[in-house]
């Protein structure tokens, strides 16, 4: 399976990023299967070591704020932030089906943070729809508008119809 031959790298390359990119498979596994029970702790567990291998990659506990992402940082391009940020959209599911929108909404500006510290535009986007959905659900409507109207905006640009009908229904 893609999870062994990953965890066979990391452990004879002493690679933490392909120990983090082997349980992202098996807790996207999880995840597909329905088991987000097993899932989220696999993606904790992915980000964690993500983290050890890229210290500088944001942790999620900056306060995120609607308005323009900071340009990209080098380190991203030595990161591997998408693993990242795919396990935190997994944390975010979870937490979304157990009703902790509180915790969801934090996942989400997380995975937004890491976009926009990449500036990865796509994933930026996506981020922010899913923090203007969870935010209409979780707080306010009126909270959720700017996010909303960035998500619109950055769709807008990207060119992407598929962006741009998620932002639109977030």
């Amino acid at each position: 399976s893609w999870a062994a031959a990953l965890q066979a790298h990391a452990t004879a390359q002493g690679d933490h990023q392909a120990e983090a990119a082997s349980r992202l498979v098996l807790a996207l596994a999880a995840q597909t299967a329905g088991r987000l029970d097993i899932a989220a702790p696999l993606a904790q567990g992915a980000i964690d070591l993500l983290r050890q291998a890229c210290p500088t990659m944001p942790d999620g506990t900056a306060a995120a704020t609607p308005g323009n992402p900071p340009p990209a940082n080098d380190a991203a391009r030595h990161c591997e932030y998408r693993s990242a940020w795919q396990a935190l959209q997994v944390l975010q599911q979870s937490w979304t089906y157990k009703g902790v929108l509180v915790n969801a909404t934090a996942q989400a500006q997380a995975a937004r943070d890491l976009a926009a510290w990449a500036g990865d535009g796509y994933r930026l986007t996506v981020s922010t729809a899913d923090l203007a959905w969870l935010t209409a659900r979780g707080s306010s409507f009126d909270a959720a508008q700017p996010w909303l109207q960035q998500a619109q905006r950055m769709a807008t640009r990207s060119g992407d119809p598929m962006l741009l009908a998620r932002a639109k229904f977030a």
